[in-house]
């Protein structure tokens, strides 16, 4: 939890860094995890406050980040009570980016490389 938290600080006072480290794959595959349940809102939040600076926000990958909050969706191999868990912190998550301007660009900005 606590290397957690110092990459939630590290996402807003130096995003480049926290790019550089692969900090904010960390921090989207924990919002899905199920054992840190507790520190979604805190993680999509600063998620958010990063996406808020135009500087900053080019550190966000929506093209490899948004697809892990959708896998929940069509992940059908694993188990039922994992599965659900996964999915419900992944709607959790796409209520929270709707609510603001900056999570509502980037679920916006997304483009399939298809």
């Amino acid at each position: 939890m606590e290397c957690l938290e110092a990459l939630m600080h590290l996402a807003v006072l130096d995003p480049r860094s926290c790019a550089v480290v692969g900090g904010f794959r960390v921090l989207f595959d924990a919002v899905l995890d199920p054992n840190t349940r507790a520190l979604n809102n805190p993680i999509l939040y600063a998620i958010i406050r990063t996406l808020n600076d135009a500087e900053s926000r080019a550190f966000v990958r929506p093209h490899l980040d948004l697809r892990k909050l959708l896998a929940p969706f069509t992940d059908l191999d694993s188990p039922l009570t994992e599965r659900l868990q996964r999915v419900e912190a992944s709607l959790h998550a796409f209520v929270v980016l709707m609510r603001s301007c900056a999570g509502l660009y980037f679920l916006t900005r997304f483009v399939s490389k298809f």
